[in-house]
């Protein structure tokens, strides 16, 4: 349908759709930019797997090389006080308190109700 102007000139209507030529390349365009953002997300999708098992390794591997570090360090201390007691036990000859342990009575084996 066309529209009179109040000149008296007729106008066509405008189409919402493109013209013949144009719509095949807008048509490219679209087609174009919905597999450019596809493949973009697809190829970030695998970098960002591959960053996260990647950390989630490294945080294993780096958690069980200092458990081991903290055991061996936790046995030369061992080793250690071992060797301290060993040596030093020839130059005690008990504890300086003795003789106040015969003062206090034994504590009791068991439970007695009475």
């Amino acid at each position: 349908m066309n529209a009179l102007l109040d000149s008296g000139e007729v106008v066509a209507p405008v189409s919402r759709e493109p013209a013949a030529g144009a719509a095949p390349r807008a048509r490219r365009v679209r087609l174009f930019i919905k597999y450019f953002a596809f493949i973009v997300l697809l190829v970030s999708a695998g970098l960002i797997a591959s960053g996260a098992i990647g950390l989630y390794f490294s945080y294993r591997e780096t958690r069980q090389s200092l458990v081991g570090l903290q055991r061996e360090k936790a046995l030369t201390a061992a080793v250690r006080i071992d060797e301290f007691l060993r040596t030093s036990s020839g130059n005690w000859d008990g504890p300086p308190f003795r003789s106040w342990r015969r003062d206090f009575p034994r504590p009791r084996t068991g439970a007695s109700n009475t």
